[in-house]
């Protein structure tokens, strides 16, 4: 899904609650799919919504209901619950 947003011209970022300190597989993902390591933003366990807002992120794909639910109160993103079983996208489903 993220291939073809970077192929339609859209910045594309992993936004992750996890420290950068031991945690390669967000940065192993970002290359597998073409994405910048400076597009990789680690908030240390710190809800998203601070960071998404920040940054003034339109659209947001997370695996965790209460990620989007902050999202979706407090910025001015629309956000996706993306099901995510034996690590790939099964279904996307608006909240």
């Amino acid at each position: 899904m993220a291939k073809k947003y970077i192929e339609n011209g859209n910045d594309v970022y992993i936004v992750t609650t996890r420290e950068p300190k031991h945690n390669l597989e967000p940065l192993q993902v970002a290359e597998k799919l073409g994405i910048p390591k400076n597009k990789v933003i680690f908030t240390n366990r710190e809800l998203k919504y601070k960071t998404i807002n920040k940054m003034g992120i339109q659209l947001h794909f997370d695996d965790k209901l209460l990620e989007n639910e902050m999202i979706e109160a407090n910025c001015n993103c629309e956000t996706f619950l993306v099901y995510n079983k034996n690590k790939t996208i099964k279904e996307t489903k608006k909240i």
